[in-house]
This record gives structure tokens, sequence and C-alpha cells, in this order.
């Protein structure tokens, strides 16, 4: 029975750093994407401050500009780096799982055949040995992703910074009273400008 629930656990690691580095990419394509984008998205008081003044015709004159957080973070070489380590951080946890399981398996398989020729010490060593593996494997499964969410917002941190310290600057320098985040803007009108090009060119994206 802990042999088929080690197996188990075993898959449900594997499949989990798989879907995690994969994750890493397609959060700029994600609009719910709010743990990536709230450094970038986060140059105004309140986001219905925001929200309510996107939506009036240029209120009170008030100068306003949007950027597309999910696509410049998309094209910043610093995330394409980070999502690199990213990736080979969750390939080694998964291959350093995997090795510990087949360790388990092996001195599984050992025990039984071997049982009828141990003696009840021996047999008792053999099997608290199987069950300290049991717990490293629970524990491992548990901590894997923890680890690498960790890791991507330490990553991720400077990358965010940067391009929102860009963004203050730029609304700053053009007296933009508010710029707001707009990752699936489907019309905007002449007052209200597109300040996504001039971000990347600032940071020197192509």
């Amino acid at each position: 029975m802990k042999n088929n629930t080690l197996k188990l656990i075993a898959l449900l690691f594997v499949l989990a750093v798989y879907c995690f580095a994969p994750a890493c990419k397609q959060t700029a394509e994600k609009p719910n994407a709010k743990a990536d984008t709230t450094a970038v998205a986060n140059t105004t008081d309140t986001a219905s401050a925001t929200t309510n003044l996107a939506a009036a015709p240029n209120a009170a004159g008030h100068k306003l500009g949007y950027v597309n957080s999910l696509l410049l973070l998309n094209d910043m070489p610093q995330r394409k780096e980070a999502d690199k380590k990213l990736e080979s951080l969750a390939k080694g946890k998964e291959n350093k799982f995997k090795n510990l399981m087949t360790d388990y398996e092996k001195k599984m398989r050992d025990l039984q055949e071997k049982a009828a020729s141990l003696t009840p010490i021996e047999q008792e060593a053999r099997a608290k040995e199987l069950t300290d593996l049991e717990e490293k494997l629970q524990k491992m499964q548990m901590s894997g992703q923890d680890e690498l969410q960790a890791e991507k917002d330490k990553l991720y941190a400077p990358i965010l910074a940067l391009a929102d310290s860009v963004i203050k600057q730029i609304g700053k320098e053009g007296g933009y009273t508010f710029i707001f985040d707009a990752p699936s803007l489907l019309y905007a009108d002449s007052l209200h400008t597109d300040l996504t090009p001039l971000v990347k060119q600032r940071l020197g994206i192509k």
C-alpha cells in the first residue's frame, strides 16, 4: 500500500515540476497573471481610481497613458533569462526526486526478496530505512513547489522593479496624471496614449 502511495506522490511531483516551468513562459500570455504584473501595474494610487479615470473622457484635463505590462514583461530579456534559471532549477528538483524514488523502490524490492533470510532486527532496520525514505520523498514533494515559487519571486523582483521605475519616469517626464495597466485593452481613443513602445525603447527592447 505504501509503495503505491509513494508512486502516486512521485507522479504528482513530476507533473507539478513539469507544469511549473512552462507556467513561467505562459504567465505573460494570461490576463490574470497578477503576481508578475503587480509592480508594473502599481503606478496609480488605487485600481478603482485608475479605472474610473480611464472610463471618463479625459476628466478635468487629466493626461492618461497605458502600458501592456504582460507584453512588456514577455519581451524583457531579463525575464527570459530568469525563466531559463527556473526551468533549470525545476529540472534539477525533478531529477533529484526521481533518483530518490528509484533508490526507495530498489530497497523495497530488496527487502521483499530477502525478508525470509533476514533476522527480525535486520528486518526492522530495513523497514525503518524505507520509512525514512518515504518521509523524505513526501517532504520533497511538498516543498518543491514552494521553493520554486520563492525562487521565481526572487528572480522577478528586480525585473518588475526596473519596469516600474521606467514607467514612473516616463509618467513624470510626460506629465501623465495616471498610467494604468491594460493587458487586454480592445479600444482606446486618442486621449489615451499607449506608452508600451516607449517603455520598451527605454528598456532597450527591440
